[in-house]
């Protein structure tokens, strides 16, 4: 007996904004143990930009997988997993103030929820172009 499609397209909502998620926390981990494979890492200023370049090539890649997995209201789940970077992002800065730099923290913020946007954006757009 199949479940009902109301569960499976609910099942598979949370797993494309999960997807998403994870993605870009795996973006984050291998693209950082490349980066550190060629380059000494030290933290203070210099290290905002390199930051926030990674930071943004992972958040596009959850955005693009988050509609990509999605079945129905692509933009909605986009949506929810700006909401999850976003609210990570203020409770980051809560829980953690004055652990890491604000300019540090501000930045994964912002750049996270843009990134998922345009890169959930990106997907939309390749979707409607060849459909």
């Amino acid at each position: 007996r199949e479940p009902p499609l109301g569960i499976v397209v609910m099942l598979r909502s949370i797993i494309a904004v999960l997807a998403g998620y994870v993605a870009m926390a795996v973006a984050v981990l291998v693209m950082f143990r490349i980066v550190t494979q060629f380059v000494t890492l030290e933290p203070g200023p210099g290290l905002l930009i390199p930051n926030a370049i990674l930071g943004l090539g992972a958040a596009l890649l959850g955005g693009y997988v988050t509609a990509r997995v999605a079945v129905v209201r692509k933009a909605a789940h986009v949506l929810a997993l700006v909401v999850v970077v976003l609210v990570g992002g203020v409770a980051s800065m809560i829980f953690f103030a004055g652990q890491e730099p604000f300019a540090f923290q501000l930045s994964n913020t912002v750049v996270g929820v843009l990134g998922v946007y345009f890169g959930g954006l990106l997907q939309l757009r390749n979707t409607a172009a060849s459909g």
